[in-house]
């Protein structure tokens, strides 16, 4: 795992709200720092605003929900004891109506294995939760969004990742558009 390099406390960013591209070169390196920034760089494309919402982490709204987000920093962010680098959160609330369109496979498993497990993260937790995604039933998993698939945290994604995401949040923003 990279060692985080940036020198800037949550405070001093909270000041100066940084865009992703700034800090992500000082977290990350290497293939991570290429997938992350490639990320970013999609989501401007398609304009979509990132903004800063904590130490290392963006998110973007759609229809004034949270759409996904992305932080570099390098948290324990699932209850088996995984540490990512660097990872995408998505908000899928409309994953039912369109899954069926989804062939790519490798990116239903990744949605898959990446569908948040409740570890009672909020003082207002709601509680675990079985769903289906993808045709598999998910059993306990977060229910913080009320989105199709729960919180989904995909950590350290590659290209390839990045990019089936990239068309997941097509479908999405589509699928809310029309609501």
């Amino acid at each position: 795992m990279s060692e985080l390099k940036t020198t800037l406390s949550r405070k001093e960013q909270e000041k100066i709200k940084p865009a992703p591209e700034d800090l992500i070169p000082l977290c990350l390196d290497g293939d991570m720092q290429k997938n992350a920034l490639y990320f970013t760089a999609y989501l401007r494309t398609n304009k979509n605003k990132l903004v800063w919402f904590g130490c290392n982490a963006w998110k973007i709204n759609c229809k004034g929900r949270p759409l996904c987000g992305l932080s570099a920093n390098g948290l324990d962010i699932k209850n088996d004891n995984r540490v990512y680098n660097w990872f995408i959160i998505l908000n899928l609330i409309h994953l039912h109506e369109y899954e069926h369109l989804i062939e790519n496979e490798k990116i239903k498993t990744v949605i898959q294995d990446s569908c948040r497990i409740c570890n009672h993260c909020n003082p207002k937790c709601a509680g675990k939760i079985t769903k289906t995604v993808f045709n598999k039933e998910i059993k306990g998993t977060c229910r913080w969004y009320h989105s199709a698939a729960g919180n989904i945290y995909v950590g350290d994604p590659d290209k390839a990742t990045v990019e089936g995401i990239s068309e997941l949040l097509e479908l999405e923003q589509r699928a809310r558009e029309e609501k």
